[in-house]
């Protein structure tokens, strides 16, 4: 999947699919495909974490689709891929507890 994505986009996608595992929760891609005739698309990569019995994800669905205008790249093969933005997983907040010191000095 990293393949797709050229080195400056593919640093940042490696990093969104490490913190989807890290933290067990989705997150979004948005994208420009475009073909070699220079045709372009918008594109949408929801990924989301598959977690085992133990669980820990070992696995990403992930579902490619295009946002509207198919027609316009005219049967071509998307090539290269842009990265437009990136919606990382949402940071679980842990549970904040109180702690009592007392000091009889």
């Amino acid at each position: 999947f990293t393949d797709l994505w050229k080195n400056t986009d593919r640093t940042i996608v490696e990093a969104a699919l490490s913190a989807v595992f890290d933290n067990d929760e989705p997150a979004m891609i948005r994208a420009t495909g475009e073909t070699l005739t220079g045709r372009q698309v918008s594109l949408e990569i929801p990924l989301a974490p598959i977690t085992t019995t133990g669980g820990k994800s070992q696995r990403i669905l992930g579902l490619y689709q295009t946002l509207g205008g198919e027609a316009m790249l005219g049967g071509r093969a998307i090539w290269r891929h842009n990265l437009t933005a990136l919606y990382p997983p949402a940071l679980r907040s842990q549970a904040r507890h109180i702690r009592l010191v007392a000091s009889n000095d």
